[in-house]
């Protein structure tokens, strides 16, 4: 098996990193060693690639020509000539559907665009968001210094970067890329919301959970693996010569499409069911695990 495999492909968030947002040491050596044995890494995830560059230079990627696949398939990164390849983002017009769904259904929506992110927050919630009079109260600080804020333990962000709550539509920074819903309280009204969002913006957007709190609202067709697609030309391999590691809905695409699909131990059921095998979790070298069954190291 080892000799067809000729990338590992990887999401981020429940995937390479544990639960304290820490890549484990037994799989970042082996990362490592797979690159130094020919193996093309490919980081897939729902960042931006600046909140990707710290991880990027502790893989040493740039150095073995490794791939960073973001925003779900927006963008493509080669990390050592930096070429950048972009697909279109959300239509203004889907955009501001989603803003004015969220004001009419009570619903939290972050707009993430080249500027940053906006968030539409129904007033009777806002006072209950000191997360983010403190994440103002960061940026300030880091605007002050000229350094970058992490929120969420490691979500990186730049002191310029647009960081602001509107209530009206028209305050919207177009074009946007993606859009993200946030619902805190119990599963089932998460899991009530995004079938009505669905439903709703079924001919415009897909609709994709990524964690117990948080899905994003993609453009039609744009996922990981249409973003790896992005980079064909420079590819000396096929789908059918990857492994792929996920625990989200927005890996569900890849690891179909992979020659071995890898769900995590702590991945979703909608991803367990369409994956190659399962390993274990992402706090017990699950990668490295599978790397080892399917002899790729």
């Amino acid at each position: 098996m080892s000799k067809m495999i000729k990338a590992i492909m990887c999401d981020l968030d429940g995937t390479l990193l544990n639960k304290d947002k820490k890549i484990l040491n037994e799989t970042k050596r082996a990362l490592k060693e797979a690159q130094e044995n020919g193996i093309r890494l490919i980081l897939a995830s729902s960042r931006s690639y600046f909140m990707l560059e710290d991880i990027i230079k502790e893989l040493e990627m740039p150095k073995y020509e490794g791939l960073a696949v973001c925003m779900n398939g927006l963008q493509v990164v080669n990390t050592k000539t930096m070429e950048v390849r972009e697909a279109p983002g959300l239509p203004d017009e889907t955009v501001q559907k989603i803003y004015d769904y969220g004001k009419s259904s009570s619903t939290i929506i972050a707009f993430e665009s080249e500027a940053g992110f906006q968030f539409y927050v129904p007033m009777k919630m806002r006072f209950g968001m000191p997360f983010y009079y403190f994440a103002r109260y960061k940026k300030k600080r880091s605007q002050k210094r000229q350094i970058n804020y992490t929120l969420f333990a490691d979500f990186r962000f730049s002191p310029d970067q647009m960081f602001e709550i509107i209530s009206d539509r028209s305050k919207l920074v177009l074009p946007v890329q993606k859009c993200g819903v946030i619902k805190v309280g119990r599963q089932s009204k998460m899991k009530q919301a995004l079938q009505k969002m669905r439903l709703y913006f079924e001919d415009e957007a897909n609709v994709i959970k990524i964690s117990r709190v948080w899905a994003d609202i993609m453009p039609l067709h744009v996922n990981k693996v249409s973003g790896l697609k992005m980079m064909v030309d420079q590819l000396d391999f096929t789908l059918d010569n990857v492994i792929a590691f996920g625990d989200a809905e927005n890996d569900i695409e890849m690891l179909s499409e992979a020659r071995i699909g890898i769900a995590m131990g702590n991945a979703m059921d909608s991803v367990k069911l369409i994956a190659t095998d399962v390993t274990l979790d992402n706090d017990s070298n699950g990668i490295v695990h599978a790397l080892k069954k399917y002899q790729v190291i």
